[in-house]
């Protein structure tokens, strides 16, 4: 068995949701499981940005 280790750094609200989106419909065609950390939110200078669904 060949296990692999793949880092993608913390997904949040201000990261790119097109390649985080890619990434998982790889892993879904290819029937790999995937466990996310992620940044519920941001604080930027105009504000506090939520992470949605």
């Amino acid at each position: 068995m060949i296990r692999i280790a793949f880092r993608f750094d913390d997904p949040s609200p201000t990261s790119d949701h097109v390649v985080e989106k890619q990434l998982i419909a790889e892993l879904q065609c290819r029937e790999l499981c995937a466990t996310f950390a992620v940044v519920p939110f941001s604080v930027r200078p105009e504000g506090r940005i939520d992470l949605d669904r």
